[in-house]
């Protein structure tokens, strides 16, 4: 049953809808910062239901229970490879504006990057910037493995999309995290 501490696994159909609603309040190339994030903008529910599942359950508290479940390093051994391969078991078939596996993904990214004359180590991470969502294979939800990062501990931006939200996390509530 879904309740506010039970929260569905997933608002979104696909991981892809994130990144619709992104590439769609991100600016085309030239209209400057005074356009970077469209807050005003109205996203589709799913989009909306994940921010609020986000920023609702993204607490300090939840954070330090994954890097204790995470951190031993214990749920699989690959290699990188292995673990871009394995991502391709994530994509959703269903979704009509995504016909590219992950790994092909990937790798455009990578030779994006390479091409236009990057160092090394970005082409690696352009190669590398999706892995995370591996940990969707292993239970997690898609708002606790996708999705804009900000930080915990401390007050929540006002800038943060859909900051609103953020009235429904517990950690708002603790003045120590209020600086």
């Amino acid at each position: 049953m879904v309740t506010p501490d039970n929260p569905p696994a997933s608002p979104l159909q696909d991981l892809d809808e994130w990144e619709d609603d992104l590439l769609r309040r991100y600016p085309k190339e030239g209209e400057g910062n005074r356009k970077f994030r469209d807050y005003e903008s109205e996203a589709r529910p799913g989009v909306r239901e994940f921010y609020r599942l986000n920023h609702r359950h993204q607490t300090m508290e939840f954070v330090q229970e994954k890097r204790a479940e995470y951190l031993p390093l214990n749920k699989r051994r690959m290699t990188v490879w292995e673990a871009l391969e394995y991502l391709n078991t994530l994509v959703d078939d269903s979704d009509p504006d995504i016909d590219l596996p992950q790994i092909e993904h990937l790798l455009q990214t990578a030779e994006a990057i390479r091409r236009d004359g990057h160092p090394r180590w970005f082409i690696l991470t352009g190669l590398i910037h999706d892995l995370g969502k591996i940990l969707c294979l292993f239970g997690e939800p898609q708002w606790a493995v996708v999705g804009d990062t900000f930080p915990l501990g401390c007050r929540f931006s006002e800038k943060i999309v859909y900051h609103e939200f953020f009235a429904d996390n517990p950690d708002s509530a603790r003045p120590d995290y209020a600086s």
